[in-house]
């Protein structure tokens, strides 16, 4: 890991929150549990995120500041374009 900065989002994260950017970084079980817990607390976070702004339709506003993936961002775009990104929650898998 390169120059790391921190975002308030990040701090709260259990990982940062106990360890700081050193327990990301050390070797061994310790160091792949502690990047396992922060990468499984991110997924959980981007899901919450997710949810609020579609449940309060704020999605097609909030997206473009949060979405910096090349690989999806061309998909989304679409998605909001036709306003089909709110049916990505309402089929049953």
């Amino acid at each position: 890991m390169n120059n790391y900065i921190l975002t308030t989002k990040q701090i709260n994260c259990p990982s940062f929150s106990t360890h700081l950017i050193e327990g990301l970084r050390m070797n061994g079980l310790t160091g792949f549990m502690n990047r396992a817990t922060h990468n499984l607390w991110v997924l959980l976070e981007e899901d919450r995120l997710i949810k609020y702004h579609l449940l309060n339709n704020s999605y097609s506003d909030w997206y473009p500041s949060h979405v910096s993936n090349s690989t999806y961002k061309p998909l989304i775009d679409y998605l909001v374009k036709e306003q089909q990104v709110h049916t990505l929650f309402n089929k049953p898998l």
